[in-house]
């Protein structure tokens, strides 16, 4: 057994980033993919969604539990590093959106708390 490799387990994207802080280590090349790769992705993920899959395999991601709560990146940095980027976007964006919507909802609505 490889040091600090105790097991291999199978788990979701969601799970990994929810119930871990991680960290990528300075050896690992900096985010280097190109609007195709990140376009392909995303064309394979659609596909699947449009064939009624319900999950999608995103290749593989090896971590090493270095500490309790955090895992190192050994292999699927640049897979995981566009995930999070676009997860954060849309988070992001669901933000503003929900920010703009309430914005709009109280300057237009004809029954607000004051007029009660």
């Amino acid at each position: 057994m490889v040091s600090g490799i105790a097991e291999a387990t199978l788990a979701g994207l969601r799970k990994s980033l929810a119930d871990s802080r991680l960290s990528v280590p300075s050896h690992q090349r900096d985010y280097s993919w190109t609007e195709g790769e990140v376009r392909q992705m995303f064309d394979d993920i659609e596909a699947a969604r449009s064939a009624g899959d319900a999950t999608y395999f995103m290749g593989l991601m090896v971590f090493m539990k270095s500490e309790a709560t955090r895992l190192t990146v050994l292999d699927g940095q640049q897979r995981l590093a566009t995930a999070v980027i676009f997860a954060s976007a849309v988070r992001s964006w669901l933000a503003f959106f929900d920010a703009a919507r309430r914005h709009f909802w109280n300057k237009h609505s004809l029954i607000t708390s004051s007029a009660i």
